[in-house]
């Protein structure tokens, strides 16, 4: 992405956050800002922000392993996070619908409302085709090995999530402590293994949590 964007002239220098998104924090998200050089270097009506956004969307499409869309910030903080309006579609059928039906439907509407001169660049970040793990704790195990389960659960959040610890002050600042296991070790479902938590048992070695 950053290749993409800083091909452009009037793009100075970007900076790219992974693990965040607008609708909250993920490990499958990630959110770029790109300063822009300043108004005398951009002569003309194409090399300003209006101007620029078409051609680096263009150049975005060609990503295929992600759903990436640049936008121009909002004028006013918290007037949504794209400068633009909000819509939020509700399932009312009562869980007779299915996600992909669902997903479906809001880009039937995204299709309709760009055609719309009112309205231009719908999108949402919303997707049915985010990997997803589901990890079943054999509480039976747990309990031969003497190990307590909400340990068990914490291990799990913290060396896959993230724990916050504390704080602390160095040079004037106040910083935020997070533990969690480095990207190598949390990059596959096989890492799952190598997560271990103590027993209960007096001088016991570490056990499997799941």
């Amino acid at each position: 992405t950053n290749e993409i964007i800083s091909q452009f002239p009037e793009v100075e220098s970007t900076f790219l956050l992974s693990g965040f998104g607008f609708d909250g924090p993920s490990p499958n998200r990630g959110v770029f800002f790109a300063t822009l050089a300043p108004w005398a270097d951009r002569k003309g009506s194409e090399s300003s922000v209006m101007g620029l956004l078409p051609k680096v969307n263009g150049a975005l499409q060609g990503i295929q392993d992600a759903l990436v869309i640049a936008f121009n910030a909002p004028p006013v903080p918290g007037f949504s996070p794209t400068g633009a309006l909000e819509m939020q579609l509700q399932d009312r059928s009562g869980n007779q619908m299915t996600i992909d039906e669902f997903l479906g439907n809001a880009y039937e509407i995204m299709g309709l409302a760009n055609q719309s001169p009112a309205s231009a660049g719908v999108f949402t970040q919303f997707t049915a085709s985010s990997p997803q793990l589901r990890l079943d704790i054999n509480r039976d195990r747990l309990k031969a090995l003497n190990i307590n389960i909400d340990s068990a659960l914490s291990a799990l959040g913290t060396y896959l999530g993230s724990r916050y610890v504390n704080d602390f002050t160095f040079g004037g600042r106040n910083y935020r402590v997070y533990v969690q296991a480095d990207t190598p070790f949390r990059n596959e479902p096989s890492d799952i293994d190598n997560i271990y938590v103590r027993s209960q048992q007096a001088h016991g070695a570490p056990r499997r949590s799941c």
